[in-house]
């Protein structure tokens, strides 16, 4: 068993793809829009651009790929309590004791900006920490840079198979946090260390009292992947996205460095005192030249603007091809689609979601048995609900098809509720694209309005279709007036 970070991160090394953390480091800039200094260093390298130019222009095309991409939680889910007889009921203490936990959790955001970065790196780390302030597990996610393991032989994509691993949790000065599996109970052991192997005592004051090792009697980590890893521990980083980010924003540059120096014309003037002609140009000058001078020639670098900027498009519009995304997102010629025709522009995007969402559950049970074990440890302190040791957790991804027109997609629902295939629930999750606990309180609020307040009676036939009194031109008698009406409620 290793004993330092450095000897680990030589092992890492050797089971990292080659050139893999680079790749990373240079996807996060991209995504996180904090790319300047590289892109100034890569345009001066190619020799793009407007040279000694502090702000270069980067065009962000990288979050834009990876937000289409992940569309597992794009809306959020719903999850239940599993017991033997099945989903705990709405109103049922634990399952309400759920829907609270997972609120001060922040579950769906946390697990929407999970999808993202495993989208980005292809696999994130997510270790859960207990925080008294909020009174739940807090997830952190690490990215694979910020991770170096010693995968076990067999189940090398498991975390909890590692025979050792560590996450660095700051930079300057480099600290890390480092489990070890003790080799006789198999417990996991954490301690916080140097690069050179110097434990920092301070730092373990969450495992205090068990001499480091964990309370949860599991590990409170694992690992999140894009696809099914089939037994690697790393999935390679698609490198061939940064490689276009880079040429999109050279291009962008190199766009702007021709209407800057080449969107003018050069004349050429006949004079017998050339020095007398000022050096000036631009829109708008005026000039004294001599009177004596001519003008023989004015030339047109044929700066080529317009083929650029398609040459740019069509850069952008490969990339979104190549990611399964409709290059339909590109084109201002053409209508929105939506319903079927956008359901075929995206049928390569509903493949990798239905694949993801089938690791979408197995991802959610074990990050239920960590938050589980998390919060059953603190909830004395935290005077929260200790759930069942033996509890599951059952979840209902959101739908995120494309939608029809907003009439159609209300009739279409209306007809399956009627028809008994679906519930007024499932309606507003889809209208309101909200989880179901708030479709719920939705739908409770509304049933209590409708039966406080009076009905509003509306005019049922209108005389023409101009906006004006409810009953046409005619002013309306309240005392004869026999107009049709309809009451909602």
């Amino acid at each position: 068993m290793t004993t330092t970070i450095a000897d680990l991160k030589q092992i890492d090394e050797n089971a990292k793809p080659h050139g893999s953390e680079q790749e990373w480091k240079l996807a996060h800039e991209f995504f996180d829009d904090c790319s300047r200094s590289t892109t100034i260093s890569i345009n001066e390298s190619l020799g793009v651009g407007i040279g000694d130019n502090p702000y270069p222009i980067e065009l962000n095309v990288y979050k834009r790929v990876v937000s289409r991409l992940a569309t597992v939680y794009r809306a959020p889910a719903s999850r239940w309590l599993l017991t033997e007889a099945g989903r705990l009921n709405d109103s049922d203490p634990a399952q309400v004791s759920l829907t609270e936990l997972f609120r001060r959790m922040r579950y769906d955001l946390a697990w929407r900006k999970i999808d993202r970065l495993r989208t980005l790196f292809r696999q994130v780390v997510v270790r859960y920490y207990p925080s008294d302030s909020r009174r739940c597990p807090v997830p952190r996610v690490f990215e694979p840079y910020n991770v170096i393991r010693e995968p076990a032989g067999h189940d090398a994509d498991v975390l909890s198979q590692d025979r050792q691993f560590a996450l660095r949790i700051s930079l300057e000065p480099e600290m890390w946090e480092h489990w070890t599996r003790d080799s006789a109970t198999g417990l996991w052991q954490m301690s916080i260390v140097s690069e050179q192997g110097e434990r920092f005592e301070a730092r373990d004051l969450q495992f205090a009292e068990s001499a480091g090792f964990s309370p949860y009697g599991l590990l409170p980590a694992m690992l999140v992947y894009d696809e099914d890893p089939l037994g690697h521990p790393w999935l390679a980083p698609r490198a061939g996205r940064s490689a276009l980010q880079v040429a999109i924003n050279a291009k962008a540059n190199d766009l702007w460095a021709l209407v800057r120096n080449q969107a003018h014309d050069d004349r050429f003037w006949a004079t017998d005192d050339p020095e007398l002609l000022p050096d000036v140009s631009g829109p708008g000058v005026e000039a004294a030249v001599p009177k004596d001078a001519r003008l023989i020639e004015a030339s047109s670098p044929g700066a080529k603007i317009e083929e650029s900027e398609q040459i740019l498009r069509t850069m952008i519009k490969m990339w979104l091809m190549s990611e399964g995304i409709p290059s339909a997102d590109l084109d201002e010629s053409k209508t929105i689609l939506t319903g079927a025709a956008l359901r075929i522009q995206e049928r390569e995007l509903r493949e990798k979601r239905e694949e993801q969402a089938e690791l979408a559950h197995s991802d959610e049970a074990l990050a239920w048995s960590i938050v589980r074990a998390i919060n059953n440890t603190h909830s004395a302190e935290w005077g929260s609900y200790a759930f069942d040791e033996s509890s599951e957790l059952d979840i209902e991804l959101a739908d995120v098809e494309a939608v029809s027109e907003p009439r159609q997609d209300q009739a279409f629902w209306h007809s399956e509720v009627k028809g008994g295939y679906a519930s007024a629930i499932d309606w507003i999750r889809r209208r309101d694209n909200v989880p179901r606990h708030q479709a719920i309180r939705t739908w409770s609020r509304t049933q209590k309005d409708l039966a406080t307040y009076a009905t509003l009676e509306l005019e049922a036939e209108l005389a023409g279709n101009r906006v004006g009194n409810p009953g046409g031109e005619r002013e309306i008698d309240p005392e004869n007036d026999k107009s049709k009406v309809i009451s909602i409620g």
